[in-house]
């Protein structure tokens, strides 16, 4: 009996040793994304304390999110203007990514007329913006590349998963992906629109009757509305597809 344990003792030295020495990807343990910062034309007037600040959070925001993903692109680049829009809705910045596979692109916008100039906009915005492009990049979700079909019901969920995901890792809320009490007819509306509603009206634009960025607004009540109704958390409810997460919001 004794000669058996110590034979068992030494098979499963043997096993621990043989799953130890075997080769590994570094990119499943350690933050092995590359990042690239570009400056545009329009950033050639930044300090180098200013340029330095802004990659500095630009490489930091990818290595975190890059942590919580299971999916990310081995590279990100990420370029940066400066522009003299009012941005003050969202914190004086913002962005869209563009691509996300093989490699992650990403624009960044900053405003030079935030209060507080660009460092203050930088400060209090770039974050949330960084987060919630990213997780558009792990989610397939971008200006060249849709893998979850057409209509806007499906661009308000992954927008709001984004926004979401964004305010819980930065802690930062933005006024303009705040929803009103009449969220609820918002959502409805949503979901019975054609499959060919117009993006900009519904989603990343004006309505005609003056609302604004709708899709964001409801899609963040809908993510918390499915959070709430399943337990789930932002980063379990975003490797579901849109209808699972529509269905899960009790809809």
């Amino acid at each position: 009996m004794r000669s058996e344990k110590i034979r068992d003792k030494g098979m499963i030295l043997s096993l621990v040793l043989f799953l130890f020495m075997m080769p590994v990807s570094n990119h499943a343990f350690s933050n092995e994304v590359s990042v690239e910062v570009h400056f545009s034309e329009s950033a050639q007037d930044l300090t180098s304390d200013e340029r330095d600040l802004i990659k500095g959070i630009i490489e930091e925001t990818a290595h975190k999110s890059e942590k919580l993903f299971n999916r990310f692109p081995d590279s990100i680049k990420v370029e940066v203007s400066i522009i003299d829009r009012d941005l003050s809705t969202v914190h004086g910045v913002t962005g869209r990514a563009m691509t996300h596979d093989p490699a992650g692109h990403v624009i960044v916008e900053i405003s030079e007329i935030h209060t507080g100039g660009i460092a203050g906009a930088v400060d209090a915005g770039l974050r949330a913006v960084l987060f919630h492009e990213f997780h558009h990049l792990s989610r397939g979700w971008s200006i060249t590349q849709n893998e979850f079909g057409r209509g806007i019901d499906i661009a308000a969920v992954n927008e709001g998963l984004a926004v979401v995901f964004a305010e819980e890792y930065s802690g930062v809320k933005s006024e303009g992906n705040a929803y009103p009490k009449e969220v609820e007819e918002w959502v409805q509306e949503i979901l019975e629109l054609p499959e060919d509603a117009e993006y900009s009206t519904w989603v990343s634009g004006i309505h005609p009757d003056g609302r604004a960025y709708i899709g964001y607004r409801a899609g963040n009540y809908l993510i918390r509305k499915a959070m709430n109704k399943s337990g789930m958390s932002i980063l379990e409810l975003s490797v579901l597809n849109p209808e699972e997460i529509i269905e899960m919001a009790g809809y």
